[in-house]
């Protein structure tokens, strides 16, 4: 009798920086649904990977013993928001609208750097630098096409615009990469260990970068000429023009910043996050409650609202469930404003 041989399985392919999940379809529109847990992937409808606190790729590997509460998580979050934050206060102080596109400036900032290391294979650090100015180039572009030409237009068209402009970017994003998900590489995907704490290295780099980069800002905008200009023209439009402040240019100069923050917040977040086209809807809506939470046009409360929803994140997940962490934000923007209505830092509210 003939003994049955099994045949030997496939050999399985090589990993791809593309995570395909399943399609579906919105009014028409396909989006990306997350890949169903096969215990890499999380099926986090934000576009986890493994169900961490916020998202992770990483595995989970910093939310072990030496990290019980959480508090690299939440300060990478925090300083992500923060960043995005201060780019969306610097244009509501210049134009007193908020501006919903920058979402999809962030989104754009992470698929142009995944472009720059996937298709031309630059390093990480000049795909990040290369993302920054296209998209503050891309960001001055949006104020001169459109938001320039609503300068004497009710608030309503240019919030309307904005929202033109998140449509037209994510379709453009879609149609280019399509609706998969996408996994930025890092050169610093290792565990590092700080004051008998394990983590991963992204995250210390993540939380480095918006320490320097919130500095380096503060700095700017209080120590050098241009950047009092622009101080100015927060307070005061009009004054500003008045005393020979040329406000076309102090405009294109505060837009091209706060692109280049939200692209650097993007290549700092994607590597322990994924790339995908609605993947600025959620944090856009975490940076309007920060910067409601810490005072409209507040710097330090853009700053500190990032941190405070980051930290309450991170502990909510940690201790309560991930499946909230969402709702925080939200909980704490109604119970803060309730006490104060003006936000925490009052002088920066318009």
């Amino acid at each position: 009798m003939e003994r049955f041989r099994p045949e030997p399985p496939e050999p399985s392919p090589p990993p791809s920086s593309v995570i395909t999940g399943t399609v579906g379809s919105i009014g028409g529109t396909p989006v990306p649904i997350a890949p169903p847990n096969d215990g890499d992937v999380g099926g986090g409808a934000d576009g986890d990977v493994d169900g961490d606190v916020d998202g992770d790729v990483d595995g989970g590997a910093d939310r072990g013993a030496d990290d019980p509460i959480g508090g690299s998580v939440g300060l990478t979050i925090g300083g992500v928001y923060s960043l995005v934050a201060l780019g969306l206060t610097l244009v509501y102080g210049i134009l007193h609208v908020p501006n919903f596109a920058h979402g999809a400036l962030y989104m754009a900032g992470a698929f142009v750097a995944f472009y720059f290391m996937e298709s031309l294979g630059l390093n990480y650090w000049l795909a990040m630098l290369g993302s920054a100015l296209v998209v503050a180039v891309l960001s001055m572009l949006a104020e001169r096409l459109v938001f320039h030409k609503l300068r004497n237009a009710p608030p309503l068209h240019d919030m309307i615009a904005a929202i033109g402009i998140l449509l037209f970017l994510e379709a453009g994003a879609q149609a280019i990469w399509g609706a998969d998900f996408h996994r930025m590489q890092s050169p610093y995907g290792g565990l590092v260990e700080i004051f008998g704490l394990t983590t991963v290295a992204q995250r210390l780099l993540i939380i480095a970068g918006a320490v320097v980069l919130v500095a380096v800002l503060h700095l700017f905008l209080t120590r050098t000429t241009t950047g009092l200009t622009i101080i100015a023209m927060a307070q005061n439009r009009d004054g500003a023009a008045l005393v020979g402040i040329d406000a076309t240019r102090v405009t294109l100069l505060v837009f091209a910043i706060s692109g280049a923050l939200a692209a650097v917040a993007a290549v700092l977040y994607s590597p322990i996050n994924l790339v995908y086209p609605a993947m600025g809807h959620l944090v856009i809506t975490k940076a309007f409650v920060i910067i409601i939470l810490g005072g409209m046009g507040s710097f330090p409360g853009a700053i500190v609202g990032g941190l405070i929803i980051g930290l309450a994140e991170a502990f909510g997940g940690f201790y309560f469930s991930t499946d909230y962490k969402d709702l925080i934000a939200f909980v704490l923007l109604v119970v803060i404003l309730s006490v104060r209505p003006q936000g925490l830092f009052s002088k920066g509210a318009h």
